[in-house]
């Protein structure tokens, strides 16, 4: 009797297969970068290619399938039309006439509309300029992540994977339709500066932390009422000494 074997077809790698092996080697490069900032954003935009595959894939025609990213478009759209010929009527989105203030009726998305401003004026694709502030939203705030953790724990590998659990957290994939909840860079970036402030007293740390929890309200209203309230206890708490705390019980 004669047995044939099989020999596995040599089918090509998919899409997906591609890309683990494309993280897989940008880990290794990482390693040999000294897990620096630059590793770590190599890394944080493959895993946010695979976070949102395959609309990598098609960043100038296709969004999530869901309509939260057609009004971002459309409110990005709006600002850049407004700052340029209307600017004191920002807010008077061309939506549900003859009401104003109709932008306020969302988040507004105020800092991203300012970055996309300059390439909407340019004629630039709106879908293509949504998709890539998506993009730099979840690799910026891995990279926010990872800079506080560095300062804290003074360990790369560790920073590396809490920026990556940032990047990829369930709720943040659960709402990949919505552009402002993806810009949590500035909430990392906030306490990393207050971090730095009790570090070393630097005025300079004090104001770079009120400019990021401003531009945390810019970038998403309810993040940036999270971040304040979050702010204002690590305030209160850390003024509070070991001595305090002894005379305050009872």
């Amino acid at each position: 009797m004669t047995v044939s074997i099989r020999q596995p077809s040599q089918e090509p790698a998919t899409p997906a297969v591609r890309i683990r092996t494309a993280v897989t080697a940008l880990m290794t490069k990482t390693s040999v970068l000294g897990n620096s900032m630059a590793g770590a954003a190599l890394l944080l935009s493959a895993l946010a290619v695979m976070l949102t595959w395959p609309q990598a894939w098609y960043l100038g025609t296709r969004v999530v399938a869901h309509d939260d990213p057609l009004l971002s478009i459309w409110s990005l759209e709006w600002l850049a039309h407004a700052l340029r010929t209307a600017p004191a009527h920002l807010f008077d989105g061309n939506i549900f006439y003859p009401h104003t203030r109709t932008l306020a009726y969302s988040d507004a998305r105020l800092l991203e509309g300012l970055i996309a401003a300059p390439w909407l004026w340019a004629h630039v694709n709106p879908v293509l300029v949504y998709n890539l502030l998506l993009f730099g939203g979840i690799v910026s705030s891995g990279l926010g992540m990872f800079l506080l953790v560095r300062h804290l724990t003074g360990n790369p590998d560790a920073a590396l994977v809490s920026a990556a659990i940032f990047a990829l957290a369930p709720y943040r994939i659960a709402h990949l339709m919505h552009l402002e909840l993806q810009w949590t860079m500035w909430m990392p970036l906030t306490l990393w500066a207050i971090h730095r402030v009790f570090d070393d007293g630097s005025m300079r740390h004090g104001v770079m932390a009120g400019a990021f929890l401003a531009l945390q309200l810019l970038s998403c209203v309810y993040y940036g009422a999270f971040l304040a309230i979050i702010v204002a206890i690590f305030r209160l708490r850390t003024r509070l000494s070991v001595d305090d705390l002894s005379a305050m019980r009872w």
